[in-house]
């Protein structure tokens, strides 16, 4: 259950002694940043094939459902995959999300956090609490900085 020296699942434990079961992923190149949860998707999935997969929006995000999920315990040790895509935009949904984010690490089950730009605060606390976080940002090409290839 190890990629790269870092582990995932039961056992796996942060800073502070607890469960590191959260994945942040942000930034403003959200091409780069869905694909790279899709490779972390990909890659969990693989750990645990029978996972199921819950992806929350801003469309169809509900504080019942992910209470529920946060809280739940899997029928047969089934362990489930949150997807939270682009819900920190939403300012109540951002503000459930962390203050839930203890019971969020506790929890069983993964949590991957994808979005664009996020405060630092939010980052911030996000990060204190999770296994890892990413960002992806555009890199903005200034005017000559071009390098022709014969130079090289």
């Amino acid at each position: 259950n190890c990629l790269r020296g870092k582990c995932f699942g039961r056992g796996q434990l942060g800073r502070d002694g607890r469960n590191n079961m959260i994945y942040l992923i942000y930034g403003t190149d959200t091409h780069k940043s869905r694909k790279k949860m899709h490779e972390v998707l990909q890659m969990l999935s693989g750990k645990r094939p029978n996972s199921e997969v819950f992806k929350l929006t801003t469309e169809n995000w509900s504080e019942s459902q992910f209470d529920e999920l946060v809280e739940s315990l899997g029928l047969f040790d089934q362990k489930y995959i949150v997807v939270l895509d682009f819900v920190l935009g939403n300012k109540e949904a951002k503000e459930f999300v962390l203050e839930r984010l203890n019971e969020m690490q506790n929890a069983e089950h993964w949590f991957l956090i994808l979005d664009g730009k996020v405060d630092v605060a939010t980052i911030r606390k996000i990060e204190k609490v999770s296994y890892k976080t990413q960002e992806f940002e555009i890199v903005e090409k200034k005017k000559g900085d071009f390098y022709p290839l014969s130079r090289y």
